[in-house]
């Protein structure tokens, strides 16, 4: 406004009641009750829980790791000095078999069968038996210019041979829609791989001090055993296999 060849200020602007009472207003989001939401920490209830046949499966991969750390410090050559590692050989691959079957009665039993259970538990056997067979087969099982567990290296090569070429066929199977579960040769391999490796850590450490050929038949007799049970559930899946591959487009 001009007055006078001044410019005059414009009066302030009065704000109505009107105005501030149809404002709109900023209300907060609220999510829905029972929602995951993200926190700065993470997921809340998006995060995945450890049931407890997971905690004994991954219990399990730690009793490996302790298997397998005194199996490496073994040597044969001084057998009377670290015969004590074969015994706790023994008794942490007993407990990591029993707990195989615990695992799995629970989560069947309490129906928390997950995927990571599914996945991490098969793996984790396969893991222990197969590194125990590795072992016995090494090095560090040699003394006087023999092996004193029995394993020979093709022998290794036959339990290895099987669980790659089953695995390999179950993941193919799966992937395309096809269920290819474990039937009873496979549960019966398992059984009888872990009974081995029992019977020869078990003879090594408390039969063998006194006369080296004593018991030596049962362990040499498990060793047998345990090929052809490997080799049949082989030969088996391989059968089972064949018309899901067929079916399946390439």
């Amino acid at each position: 406004m001009w007055a006078g060849g001044y410019a005059l200020p414009c009066p302030p602007r009065q704000i109505t009641h009107d105005r501030i009472r149809h404002r709109p207003r900023l209300t907060r989001f609220r999510p829905a009750r029972g929602a995951a939401t993200l926190t700065r920490r993470g997921c809340g209830n998006a995060r995945m829980k450890i049931n407890l046949p997971n905690q004994i499966t991954l219990a399990r991969l730690g009793l490996a790791i302790v298997f397998f750390g005194f199996l490496s410090w073994f040597r044969a050559e001084d057998l009377e000095s670290s015969r004590w590692m074969l015994t706790v050989c023994f008794w942490v691959f007993l407990v990591a078999a029993l707990t195989d079957i615990l695992d799995g009665f629970l989560a069947r039993m309490m129906k928390q069968v997950t995927s990571f259970g599914r996945i991490v538990d098969p793996v984790v056997d396969k893991v222990m038996v197969c590194g125990a067979f590795i072992f016995f087969a090494s090095e560090h099982f040699w003394a006087g210019g023999r092996n004193i567990s029995g394993v020979a290296p093709w022998m290794v090569i036959v339990v290895l041979l099987r669980e790659l070429l089953v695995s390999a066929i179950r993941s193919h199977s799966e992937a395309e829609g096809q269920q290819f579960g474990a039937d009873w040769s496979g549960k019966l391999k398992m059984f009888v791989q872990s009974a081995t490796v029992c019977v020869v850590l078990g003879q090594l450490a408390w039969f063998h001090q006194r006369r080296p050929d004593e018991l030596a038949w049962i362990r040499v007799g498990c060793i047998w055993l345990m090929l052809v049970v490997t080799t049949l559930s082989m030969v088996m899946y391989i059968r089972r296999a064949i018309p899901i591959i067929y079916l399946i487009p390439a």
